[in-house]
């Protein structure tokens, strides 16, 4: 049988900073938008995620919206954030990061 679409792994938990400073380990991703407007202030956020993973698929691919407004590293490489396409829906835009 053949899958009807590829896996996803969602990361919706990551240590974020705020200006250089640690606010939260392994913090949900969907308050950091409220807590850094709640600074009533410009500020620069940084997100690290962890993913383990005993085997990894041939391709790997992140999903991102606006890919080119960020600077994005996997395993500490930058990555090129021009879209290979899409998934799900057109503001998802796939990143190949198999090779990182």
């Amino acid at each position: 049988m053949e899958a009807a679409s590829p896996n996803l792994l969602t990361l919706d938990h990551c240590d974020y900073y705020f200006d250089g400073q640690l606010v939260e380990e392994n913090g949900y991703v969907l308050n950091i938008q409220d807590r850094a407007l709640a600074l009533e202030r410009p500020v620069n956020i940084r997100q690290e995620y962890r993913v383990f993973a005993d085997t990894v698929p041939e391709e790997v691919f992140l999903l991102c919206e606006t890919p080119e407004i960020f600077q994005i590293l996997v395993n500490g490489k930058s990555i090129d954030s021009t879209p290979t396409g899409w998934m799900i829906d057109k503001a998802f835009q796939k990143l190949d990061i198999t090779d990182s």
